[in-house]
């Protein structure tokens, strides 16, 4: 039995050795498949198929981010800024459909930055779809906003990262710098015309993560930096515009007027100075302003200028020879008929017979259009055209109209005397100014400037737009003459509200009816002024309208003492008495500009001003002159002039340039002034920093940046101060 038990074990060792045996090989060869499968996969993952999965991980793991572009800064002509970019906002946008309460969630947005409710209710019920509800929050903001949505708000929101645009003046020449939509595109004035050249080309970088979600930042091969937009020089000075801005608005608020436009141009070049219209808006705001108020009106609106026209009738009679001062007309009280209509003056004249001069003076419709009516129709029309009526000036900023000047083939009997005074003609207020230029210069239109050049990052001319003579209109002799019949208007006539002690002002009055439902009303009236600073030799052109004043209707009470207050403003008290007027001669004389003039031609100039002069070097062209351009000087004093190199000009000056360190920002100024330096200033507080003198290649002027800080308070002090 014993014997048989041990056989009976031996055999069973070998049935378990056996299936030991076969289950070990079985794991082997599980293995050996398993780790061939493994084997395989990562051979076909990371040699077959590497390019593919290296791909899937760089999409996955990197992300492209888009660095924006900076737009360029606009600026007015002496580089103040108009418009800039401060850093970026985030914007905020939701599909309304998904929104049940848009009452509620503009009060939730509200809470968030403070904002009225209502500016995001307006936003909320623009439009059923995706909208732009708030384009200005900050980051902590964003998260905020984020965190007030309900789920179903959530799934319909988007932000979005804008440029952070700013207009650092308000109100301040709004309407020509116009303004932006939320990705930062213009939608009007410079802001729009000069788009492609404000705007820059945005760059990108890509971002990486790790397994861990950690972010870094790839090499530069991985990176393109963005490109800065060019910037823009206006004519504009930002000074001139706010005087404008403010008298224009009083004058319309004090004569509850509807709207009203002021213009100040430089006649010789057509540089726009200034350019209002009210009511005006702010760009940083648009979307709190109608459209009224967004236009410029300057340009966008046309009227019937009424008696200012006539000052274009005269210069067309002188050139055609065909009246003269002293020509007599009558100027009946009862009108005078043509056809079936009667024309009336619009005020009863004392004496009926009058001269050319008084006609002019007294504003008489009936005098200018017994003058007008000696005038072949097609020689009016061709005049008319000349002087640009009829076409756009091409200033270069959206929305300018033409007017509407009729062709002499559909004229009626009536519409060549109506001419003449301003009715049965639309023109702009800019229109209007450019013809006055004309008149100013000497006889030639110029196309209105707006801008002065382009500029990149780095202050080089990118672009330089120079003045641009259309056309001559009338002589130099007629000119003349036309410019002594508006000294006489202000000095004896309608336009006395508009004369300024010691400055020769010329100017005309004009009150023009308005169409109402297609007739003349005899309710609604237009008053405007227009003049020229000083009348013989005019380095201002000055307009002013009002639209439909109420308790007067006349633009000689109405509108120039606007005029007058502007100009007033413009030239200081000391140098307005510093002008001759008719009876005492000035003692100072006023400098020409001759900066790049020929010498021949530049002392030409400054003998028939008597000035005394000195050329320093002998050159082609003049490079540096001692006084700055439209300052005065004394009659005893002597002008420098030369004609060295602009650089070699430079050198010199910089040597004579003191150093203002140290000194308070209104010490500074005032010695830089003292040598016609121009300062640029950035901060506030006493200066720590000075450039190099910079001659501006637009304009000529020589230039030095001051950097400003505020005083740093002793550490010493500020601890003794805590304890």
């Amino acid at each position: 039995m014993i014997r048989k038990s041990s056989g009976i074990v031996k055999k069973n060792d070998k049935t378990v050795d056996k299936k030991l045996r076969s289950r070990v090989l079985f794991i082997i060869i599980l293995s050996i498949i398993a780790y061939s499968v493994i084997i395989s996969k990562l051979y076909i993952v990371q040699v077959m198929n590497h390019d593919y999965y290296a791909k899937k991980y760089k999409e996955q793991s990197r992300r492209k981010i888009t660095l924006f572009s900076p737009k360029g800064i606009i600026y007015d002509r002496k580089y103040h800024k108009l418009a800039e970019n401060i850093g970026f906002n985030l914007a905020f946008g939701i599909n309304t459909k998904y929104v049940k309460n848009k009452k509620d969630l503009a009060k939730r947005i509200s809470n968030i930055t403070g904002a009225d409710s209502e500016r995001y209710m307006k936003a909320l019920n623009s439009k059923t779809g995706f909208v732009w509800v708030a384009n200005d929050l900050t980051e902590k903001e964003r998260s905020q906003v984020l965190g007030i949505l309900t789920e179903e708000e959530s799934s319909a929101a988007s932000f979005d990262v804008t440029p952070n645009r700013i207009y650092p003046q308000g109100k301040t020449a709004g309407q020509i710098l116009g303004y932006i939509d939320i990705d930062g595109k213009g939608l009007s004035g410079i802001e729009k015309e000069y788009s492609d050249n404000l705007s820059g080309k945005d760059g990108w970088e890509y971002i990486f993560k790790d397994g861990k979600q950690k972010k870094s930042f790839g090499p530069e091969l991985n990176k393109k930096d963005p490109v800065p937009g060019n910037s823009v020089v206006l004519t504009i000075d930002d000074n001139y515009q706010t005087i404008v801005e403010d008298e224009l608005a009083k004058a319309v608020t004090e004569w509850k007027g509807q709207k009203g436009v002021a213009i100040v141009m430089e006649p010789n070049s057509g540089e726009i100075l200034a350019m209002a219209s009210y009511p005006d808006f702010d760009p940083n705001k648009p979307g709190d302003y109608d459209p009224f108020a967004r236009k410029n009106k300057a340009i966008t609106d046309f009227y019937e200028p009424g008696s200012t026209f006539k000052t274009l009738s005269t210069a067309i009679l002188f050139e055609e020879n065909l009246v003269n001062e002293t020509d007599m007309f009558f100027c009946s009280n009862n009108g005078y008929r043509i056809g079936s209509r009667v024309i009336k003056d619009s005020h009863k004249n004392p004496v009926e017979n009058m001269n050319f001069m008084d006609v002019i003076a007294n504003s008489s419709n009936i005098g200018t259009l017994q003058a007008m009516m000696r005038l072949d129709k097609q020689k009016h029309y061709e005049y008319l055209r000349d002087f640009g009526f009829g076409n756009k000036t091409e200033i270069g900023l959206i929305g300018e109209v033409k007017g509407y000047l009729l062709k002499p083939g559909k004229w009626s009997q009536t519409t060549q005397p109506t001419i003449s005074f301003g009715q049965g003609i639309s023109v702009t207020p800019l229109q209007l100014v450019t013809a006055y230029a004309a008149i100013a210069n000497g006889g030639n239109l110029v196309k209105p400037m707006i801008v002065k050049g382009i500029i990149d990052k780095d202050n080089n001319i990118v672009k330089k737009f120079e003045p641009f003579k259309v056309r001559r209109v009338i002589s130099q002799k007629t000119s003349e003459r036309v410019r002594k019949v508006l000294r006489y208007v202000v000095e004896n006539g309608t336009g006395k509200g508009a004369e300024i002690p010691g400055l020769k002002i010329g100017g005309k009055t004009g009150t023009s009816q308005k169409v109402v439902a297609g007739s003349y009303s005899k309710n609604c009236y237009d008053a405007s002024f227009i003049g020229m600073v000083p009348y013989d030799d005019p380095k201002l052109i000055c307009y002013v309208m009002v639209d439909t004043p109420k308790g007067c209707i006349y633009g000689g009470t109405v509108c120039a003492p606007a005029f007058r207050n502007i100009i007033k403003r413009i030239y200081d008290e000391n140098r307005s008495r510093s002008f001759s007027d008719n009876k005492n001669e000035s003692l100072m004389i006023e400098v020409p500009d001759i900066t790049g003039m020929k010498i021949s031609d530049a002392e030409d100039i400054l003998k028939s001003k008597g000035i005394v002069y000195k050329v320093e070097s002998e050159c082609d062209v003049i490079a540096y002159q001692s006084q700055k351009p439209f300052s005065l000087i004394k009659k005893s004093e002597c002008l420098i002039i030369s004609g060295k190199t602009d650089t070699a000009t430079r050198k010199e000056k910089l040597k004579l340039t003191p150093s203002v360190t140290s000194l308070s920002l209104r010490e500074a100024v005032k010695l830089l002034h003292s040598l016609n330096i121009e300062t640029v200033v950035e901060g506030k507080g006493s200066v720590y920093r000075q450039s190099a003198l910079i001659k501006d290649e637009l304009t000529g002027a020589e230039r030095c940046s001051l950097f400003c800080r505020l005083p740093i308070p002793d550490k010493t002090k500020k601890l003794a101060m805590k304890k």
